[in-house]
């Protein structure tokens, strides 16, 4: 009977050796899918705010655009109007 009990605690402590083996590996892959996951969220975060600055700079490139047309319009608008009064003044309109 005693080396069957042995036999039987032998089996059990390489089961239990065996088990503790596969929760290490679990456990280790469980980590490595974890990094692998950060590692994907910080690049795409880091994708993300360069993108946003590219798109926020040409956010800036076309406001400073439109402004300039506008400052460019306003001129021509004022300059179209000088010309209006010094042909209705020669028509003698006014």
């Amino acid at each position: 009977m005693e080396i069957k009990d042995k036999l039987t605690e032998e089996k059990n402590k390489f089961e239990k050796e065996e088990m503790k083996d596969r929760y290490k590996a679990m456990d280790a892959l469980v980590r490595t899918e974890f990094e692998r996951k950060d590692e994907a969220m910080k690049l795409l975060q880091t994708k993300i705010e360069n993108e946003m600055s590219l798109i926020h700079t040409a956010i800036k490139q076309e406001e400073s655009s439109r402004n300039q047309n506008e400052a460019v319009l306003r001129e021509d608008v004022i300059k179209f109007q000088d010309i209006l009064r010094k042909v209705f003044f020669l028509l003698g309109v006014f």
